[in-house]
């Protein structure tokens, strides 16, 4: 065999042993309030830290993982990142006192579930992080569902006031807020420009 013909012989031997590159994907989960979906980017085979990013309200999972460096530090970080989708673009994250939205609790526990059970994630190194809406969607698992996250972080978000009662435990949590926030109010009360919009605890409670 020629030189160049050993050559081409060793790299198809190369890429046929090499491990399967991950690849992003569209999860799909069957929820009561119909098929609800995730994109997820793997940090590789076999289960990895897993961040689920919540997006704001009007936002999307992929234009978030477009926009908020996750999908850049999870590929440098070697961690799996999440972005599912809300509803009509929102999460249901208990602000408002009989709001029948849907179960997003519920959603992103079969989430989780999921990518577990598919040895996507390290089920004792999951967490979250969310903006403004998907922050206080991220307050409300805490409160809903601590015994699934690791910790989570948020920006320009506070608990949902309509949220308790809580299954609370001790958990990291970093929080990004502003003290003259008009839109979340950084001592607490309605969300909003002019108010309406639900009501959060202050931050520092």
């Amino acid at each position: 065999m020629r030189p160049h013909g050993l050559l081409m012989f060793a790299v198809i031997a190369m890429l046929a042993s090499a491990p399967a590159l991950a690849v992003d994907r569209d999860m799909v989960i069957d929820t009561a309030d119909g098929p609800r979906h995730a994109l997820v980017i793997p940090a590789g085979s076999g289960p990895r830290p897993t961040v689920i990013v919540l997006h704001g309200a009007l936002g999307s999972g992929a234009g978030t993982a477009r926009t908020a460096g996750f999908a850049e530090a999870a590929a440098r970080r070697n961690f799996t990142a999440v972005f599912p989708d809300g509803l009509d673009r929102q999460w249901n994250d208990g602000r408002m006192d009989g709001h029948n939205g849907p179960d997003d609790i519920g959603f992103i526990r079969a989430l989780v579930r999921r990518l577990v059970a598919d040895g996507v994630a390290d089920p004792h190194r999951v967490y979250l992080a969310g903006i403004s809406n998907g922050g206080m969607m991220s307050f409300a698992l805490a409160c809903k569902a601590p015994e699934l996250f690791a910790g989570i972080g948020t920006i320009i978000a506070n608990m949902p006031a309509g949220v308790e009662p809580c299954t609370a435990r001790p958990m990291p949590v970093v929080m990004i807020n502003g003290t003259a926030d008009p839109m979340v109010p950084y001592r607490g009360g309605e969300v909003g420009l002019r108010g309406g919009r639900g009501l959060v605890w202050s931050a520092e409670t």
